[in-house]
Protein backbone atom coordinates (compact mmCIF):
# COMPACT_ATOMS: atom_id res chain seq x y z
CA UNK A 1 0.00 0.00 0.00
CA UNK A 2 1.14 3.33 -0.78
CA UNK A 3 1.99 5.96 2.13
CA UNK A 4 2.16 9.55 1.46
CA UNK A 5 3.99 12.08 3.29
CA UNK A 6 6.44 9.50 4.90
CA UNK A 7 9.67 11.23 6.73
CA UNK A 8 11.60 10.82 9.57
CA UNK A 9 10.94 13.71 11.72
CA UNK A 10 10.24 15.78 8.59
CA UNK A 11 13.16 14.55 6.87
CA UNK A 12 12.57 13.01 3.07
CA UNK A 13 9.00 13.59 3.19
CA UNK A 14 8.01 11.24 -0.34
CA UNK A 15 5.44 8.82 -0.98
CA UNK A 16 6.46 5.20 -0.29
CA UNK A 17 5.39 1.86 -0.82
CA UNK A 18 6.41 -1.35 -0.48
CA UNK A 19 5.71 -4.89 -0.47
CA UNK A 20 7.92 -5.48 2.73
CA UNK A 21 4.95 -5.50 5.41
CA UNK A 22 7.14 -6.72 8.51
CA UNK A 23 10.47 -4.71 7.49
CA UNK A 24 12.35 -2.75 10.42
CA UNK A 25 13.83 0.43 9.27
CA UNK A 26 17.31 1.03 11.09
CA UNK A 27 19.20 4.78 10.65
CA UNK A 28 22.25 5.69 12.24
CA UNK A 29 23.74 9.08 11.69
CA UNK A 30 27.21 9.67 11.13
CA UNK A 31 27.49 13.29 10.01
CA UNK A 32 27.65 16.14 12.15
CA UNK A 33 27.84 19.94 11.95
CA UNK A 34 31.87 19.44 12.52
CA UNK A 35 31.74 16.82 9.61
CA UNK A 36 31.75 13.69 8.34
CA UNK A 37 34.63 11.47 9.89
CA UNK A 38 35.84 7.99 8.75
CA UNK A 39 35.95 6.96 11.94
CA UNK A 40 32.22 7.66 12.45
CA UNK A 41 31.63 5.34 9.14
CA UNK A 42 33.49 2.72 10.21
CA UNK A 43 32.03 2.70 14.01
CA UNK A 44 28.74 2.90 12.37
CA UNK A 45 29.51 -0.05 9.82
CA UNK A 46 30.54 -2.12 12.88
CA UNK A 47 27.00 -1.40 14.49
CA UNK A 48 25.32 -2.73 11.45
CA UNK A 49 27.31 -5.58 11.78
CA UNK A 50 26.53 -6.31 14.92
CA UNK A 51 22.85 -5.21 14.88
CA UNK A 52 22.70 -8.24 12.48
CA UNK A 53 21.29 -6.05 9.47
CA UNK A 54 21.25 -7.52 5.98
CA UNK A 55 21.48 -4.71 3.74
CA UNK A 56 22.33 -0.78 4.41
CA UNK A 57 23.38 2.20 2.40
CA UNK A 58 25.85 4.79 3.16
CA UNK A 59 24.93 7.99 1.73
CA UNK A 60 26.49 11.48 2.41
CA UNK A 61 24.77 14.98 1.85
CA UNK A 62 25.43 18.35 3.00
CA UNK A 63 24.14 22.26 2.49
CA UNK A 64 25.81 25.21 2.59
Amino acid sequence: SVVSGASLFGYASRKTCGMATRVRVAVYKVCWKGGCFNSNILATIDRVITDNLIFFVVARWWSD
